[in-house]
């Protein structure tokens, strides 16, 4: 199997590629075989993430309270939407792309934003089968993660066979496989 480049790597590629930087949560892009910073997009591209960006009440509302400055909300906002380095572009022909699996943990605040999309397989995650993929990973006790979500363990066993049929898989080992795959998850 051929590996995948990620977008914006090769010289002559014109699509844009967003990658976060867990650590500050910066924003940096790839285009044209090149990286730059965040600051440095085109005005098209900022205009695209600031329609985007004032479409969702939610993740105003939540960045707002986080800082005052709106392009670095606008940062804030990329990285929890975009901030997988992976092979479709974030930006092409004009277009934003529909968000990343990119998440920072069972908490991230992008679960709460409303153009926030997760999905495995193409069927769209809840923010409590969120939480439980990250629970299992930890490599919890079901008990304990039901106990941890304040709801029964045969609550927890209804949304567990849920997301097994979400995934197609029949174990909690095929589970988290394949939610690392498609960037749900990081090890």
């Amino acid at each position: 199997m051929k590996p995948k480049i990620p977008a914006g790597i090769l010289p002559n590629d014109e699509s844009i590629e967003f990658v976060g930087d867990r650590t500050h949560q910066r924003v940096y892009w790839f285009r044209n075989g090149a990286i730059h910073y965040f600051n440095d997009l085109p005005d098209y591209v900022l205009d695209a993430l600031r329609q985007k960006y004032h479409s969702d009440n939610a993740a105003m509302r939540i960045l707002s309270a986080i800082t005052g400055n709106e392009m670095r909300q606008l940062e804030l906002y990329t990285y929890y939407m975009y901030g997988d380095l992976d092979s479709t572009p974030d930006f092409a022909n004009g277009k934003l792309a529909e968000s990343e699996n990119f998440l920072t943990g069972a908490d991230c605040i992008s679960i709460n934003f409303d153009t926030k999309r997760v999905d495995i397989d193409g069927n769209v995650l809840n923010r409590k089968e969120i939480k439980i993929l990250h629970f299992i990973l930890q490599e919890m006790k079901d008990t304990t993660i039901a106990d941890m979500l304040h709801i029964t363990v045969s609550t927890f066993n209804y949304h567990k066979k849920r997301l097994f049929e979400k995934a197609g898989v029949y174990t909690k080992s095929g589970l988290i496989a394949k939610a690392v795959s498609q960037g749900i998850l990081s090890m």
